[in-house]
């Protein structure tokens, strides 16, 4: 119930609401209707959100964190909420996503960490930490080359420079693409069908327990939760949705 949003000038705003001080104001936790200018940050080239918590990378690629830490999702050794932000200690970072559970961080050299978790799969055989741990591909191989990550509220999504995509954490509502619903503490290629695999995409966002993809040349995807039709359908697998000429925004 917040957004987060970079100025021009390299500074952060924040409105909406602010109980768990994820709108960065120092003692001022009330909810705001207007953007309201974060103190102490400054050079800032991307953010991110989750539920009660907010992110900000910094053109150093510093990482820096405010508001609720739930399950240690800030990586700094602790679940401590903080209403001011805070250096992670997290460098060279190109991108952050997070969710109410956890967070999921790529790096410049393309290896992707992760923190929070609470019984979710992090990566690396384990299912919670407060500190950021490495995501492996079978507990000590690296996961490398991704280009874009996205975290859902119990998986996370991995996109790679040649186009796939990985998925790992829970898998009950079908959301790691794989046709099952079998939890996975590791990353496993996406399917389309039972072996076909899914390609040429260029980004990805989750949301609760669906995540859709976009292709190079403008294809949409979608699998997971389809309670409400937010994955095109309940197969298990990436399906391709009714769109064309589809931009990233």
């Amino acid at each position: 119930s917040h957004t987060v949003f970079v100025n021009s000038d390299g500074t952060v705003s924040t409105w909406g609401a602010g109980g768990y001080g994820q709108l960065g104001l120092n003692d001022d936790n009330s909810s705001k209707n207007t953007p309201q200018s974060v103190p102490g940050l400054s050079n800032v080239v991307s953010v991110g959100s989750a539920a009660y918590g907010s992110f900000a990378i910094d053109k150093s690629g510093k990482l820096w964190a405010w508001g609720d830490n739930y399950a240690g999702m800030y990586g700094i050794g602790n679940n401590t909420k903080t209403n001011t932000p805070i250096d992670t200690g997290m460098t060279n970072v190109k991108a952050v996503d997070a969710e109410h559970y956890a967070s999921i961080v790529l790096k410049n050299d393309g290896t992707v960490w992760t923190a929070g978790g609470e019984n979710t799969p992090l990566g690396n055989g384990t299912n919670t930490s407060t500190t950021f741990v490495q995501v492996t591909t079978d507990g000590s191989t690296p996961l490398s080359d991704v280009v874009a990550v996205s975290v859902g509220s119990y998986h996370f999504v991995a996109v790679k420079t040649d186009g796939t995509v990985w998925a790992w954490g829970q898998n009950t509502a079908k959301q790691l693409g794989d046709g099952t619903t079998t939890l996975q503490n590791y990353p496993i290629q996406v399917k389309t069908g039972v072996s076909t695999y899914l390609t040429n995409v260029i980004a990805v966002e989750s949301g609760f327990q669906h995540t859709v993809a976009l292709t190079s040349d403008g294809k949409v995807f979608s699998w997971g939760l389809n309670n409400n039709g937010e994955s095109g359908g309940a197969t298990g697998y990436a399906v391709e949705m009714i769109a064309s000429n589809a931009v990233k925004i």
